[in-house]
């Protein structure tokens, strides 16, 4: 069985939704600290949306992008941050 794990940065989860190879993580802001969230990999490639309670993208993470480069179409998050690969590899500034 594999999991996905997911650390969200000034952001709280409320709830994760599933639907085939997309999963929509809604998250809101919060001052300060982190979580780490641990889930049920589905799908051998996935998607991550993350968005507000409200319906807005924050980011999206697409797994099908060539291999060793996930893919964000964003090139910066919400916050100024930078996107780290699963390797702490850094993907975009």
């Amino acid at each position: 069985m594999e999991w996905i794990e997911v650390w969200v940065l000034l952001h709280r989860v409320k709830e994760i939704r599933h639907d085939n190879n997309t999963y929509t993580i809604i998250v809101e802001r919060v001052g300060k600290g982190f979580q780490s969230v641990l889930f049920r990999r589905l799908n051998p490639r996935v998607v991550l949306r993350f968005v507000t309670p409200d319906g807005r993208e924050l980011e999206k993470w697409d797994e099908s992008a060539p291999p060793g480069l996930p893919h964000s179409d964003k090139p910066r998050n919400e916050s100024g941050g930078r996107i780290i690969g699963p390797r702490g590899e850094i993907i975009r500034r």
